[in-house]
C-alpha cells in the first residue's frame, strides 16, 4: 500500500471510529441517560428497569430511521460518488451527538427532554445509515482485489476502536464523583471529533473503481427506487438478514451483555463486568486482521461458516454456564475472538455478489434494514425476554436465533452472481 493510499483510507475510516463511538456511547451510558431523560417512579431506585427499557427503546428507534438515510445516501453514493455521500452524512453524526451532551433533562423541561433526545437519535440514525457501508465500499474499491479481507478488517478495527473509546469513556464516568454532569462530556467530545473528521474529508478523492465505471456508464446508476426494489428485493432481504444478524450479535455481546450481567441479573459487580467486556473488545479488535487474512486465504464464505458453527457451540456453553451459575471469563474472551471471524468477512462476501453501480444502495439499505429489524432492537428485545421469563439464559437463545438467520442468508446469497 502506497503512502498516499494509506492516508486516504486512514482519513476515511476515522469517520467509522466516530460513528461507533457515538452509537455505542449511548449504550454504555444508558443508565445515566435513563436517570436524566426518563421519569423514575421511585426516586430511590436510580437503576429503574422501566426507565432503562425506555432508554433502549429510543436506541432501537434510531435503528428504525437508518433505512431512510440509506435510501438517500445510497442513491447519492451510486450516482454522485462515494465521497459526496460521506461528506454530507458526517454533519448529521457530529451535531446530534454534541446536542445530546447539552440537552436539559426531564426534571428541567419534562417531556420535551425525551422528545429532544428522540429526535437527536433519529437524525443520528438517518445519517449513520450511509456512513459505515460507504466507508467500507470506499476502502475496498481503493484496495481492489488484493487482500480485501484484510482491507475490510481495517474498517472493523476502526469500529472496534470507536466502541473501545466509548467503553473507556463510560468507565471514566462510572468512576467520576459527579455522575450527574460527567456523562455529558463524552457526547460533547464526539461532536467536536466529528467536525474534525469532516474537515479532513474535504479533499479526499473518489475511488478509482467508481470513477472508471462512471466514465463507462454515466447514467446507468440512476434507476428509480421503484425499479430498484422490483429488481433486487430478494437479494436485499438476504443482505438485511446477514447484516442484521451480524449487528444484532454485536449489540448483544459487546453492548447489552455488560449491563445485563451486572445490573439486570447481578451476576457480576459492575467493575468485574466492565473489565471483562473491555478485555473482550480488545481481543475482538486485535483479532480482526487475523480474520481478514484467513478470509483472503480460504475465502470469506468458508470463514463465515466456520465461525458460525464455532459460535453456536460457544453460546451453548454460555447457556450451560449461566444455568449452573458459573460463567467462565475465558469463555467470554474466546467467544469475542470467534465473533471477529464472523463479522470481518461479511462485507467482502456481499460485495463479491454486488456490481459497482448498485453497491452503495444494496449494501447500505440492506444493512440498515437489518439493523432496524434485528440489530438495534436486540438490547430491548433481550431485556423484554428476560422480564417476561425471569430466566437468565433466555436472551442467549435469541442470540442463537440470530446466528441461525445468518447461516440461512449465507447459503442463499451464495447462489447469486454479480
Amino acid at each position: 500500500m502506497t503512502r498516499s493510499k494509506f492516508k486516504i483510507i486512514a482519513i476515511a475510516v476515522l469517520g467509522t471510529v466516530l460513528e461507533y463511538y457515538d452509537y455505542s456511547l449511548y449504550g454504555f451510558l444508558a443508565v445515566y441517560l435513563a436517570q436524566h431523560f426518563f421519569p423514575v417512579p421511585n426516586p430511590l431506585d436510580v437503576y429503574s428497569q422501566t426507565a432503562l427499557l425506555q432508554t433502549w427503546a429510543v436506541f432501537a428507534a434510531a435503528s428504525l430511521a437508518k433505512p431512510l438515510g440509506a435510501l438517500w445516501f445510497g442513491r447519492l453514493g451510486d450516482t454522485r460518488g462515494r465521497m459526496a455521500s460521506l461528506r454530507l452524512n458526517m454533519w448529521g453524526i457530529a451535531i446530534p451527538t454534541a446536542l445530546i451532551g447539552i440537552l436539559p433533562g426531564y426534571h428541567s423541561i419534562g417531556l420535551w427532554a425525551v422528545v429532544a433526545l428522540f429526535f437527536c437519535r433519529i437524525l443520528q440514525g438517518i445519517c449513520l445509515g450511509g456512513e459505515y457501508d460507504g466507508v467500507t465500499i470506499y476502502v475496498l474499491e481503493h484496495m481492489g482485489q488484493k487482500r480485501p479481507g484484510l482491507a475490510n478488517s481495517m474498517v472493523i478495527l476502526a469500529s472496534s476502536l470507536g466502541i473501545s473509546m466509548a467503553a473507556f469513556a463510560g468507565s471514566l464516568v462510572a468512576k467520576s464523583g459527579d455522575q450527574h454532569f460527567s456523562w455529558r462530556l463524552p457526547f460533547i467530545v464526539g461532536g467536536v471529533f466529528g467536525l474534525v473528521v469532516l474537515c479532513l474529508r474535504r479533499n479526499l478523492a473518489e475511488t478509482p473503481e467508481f470513477t472508471a465505471y462512471l466514465k463507462k456508464s454515466p447514467n446507468k446508476a440512476s434507476s428509480s427506487f421503484k425499479s430498484f426494489f422490483k429488481t433486487h428485493w430478494r437479494f436485499l432481504m438476504l443482505v438485511a438478514l446477514l447484516c442484521g444478524s451480524v449487528g444484532g450479535s454485536y449489540h448483544f455481546y459487546f453492548v447489552f451483555l455488560n449491563s445485563y450481567l451486572h445490573q439486570v441479573i447481578q451476576f457480576w459487580p459492575q467493575e468485574i463486568s466492565s473489565f471483562y467486556l473491555s478485555m473482550s473488545l480488545l481481543i475482538y479488535t486485535c483479532s480482526g486482521p487475523i480474520a481478514g487474512l484467513l478470509s483472503d486465504k480460504i475465502g470469506p464464505k468458508k470463514t463465515l461458516l466456520l465461525a458460525l458453527f464455532a459460535l453456536i457451540i460457544l453460546i451453548m456453553l454460555h447457556v450451560y454456564g449461566l444455568a449452573h451459575h458459573s460463567l467462565s471469563p475465558s469463555l467470554m474472551l474466546i467467544t469475542a475472538f470467534g465473533f471477529a471471524f464472523f463479522h470481518v468477512p461479511g462485507n467482502v462476501f456481499l460485495l463479491q455478489h454486488i456490481p459497482v453501480e448498485r453497491r452503495y444502495r444494496l449494501l447500505s439499505l440492506g444493512h440498515t434494514l437489518g439493523s432496524a429489524l434485528l440489530s438495534g432492537s436486540t438490547p430491548a428485545i433481550c431485556l423484554f425476554i428476560w422480564q417476561n421469563s425471569q430466566q437468565t439464559v433466555m436472551p442467549f437463545y435469541y442470540l442463537l436465533f440470530l446466528l441461525s438467520l445468518a447461516l440461512l442468508a449465507i447459503l442463499r446469497i451464495s447462489r447469486f452472481k454479480p
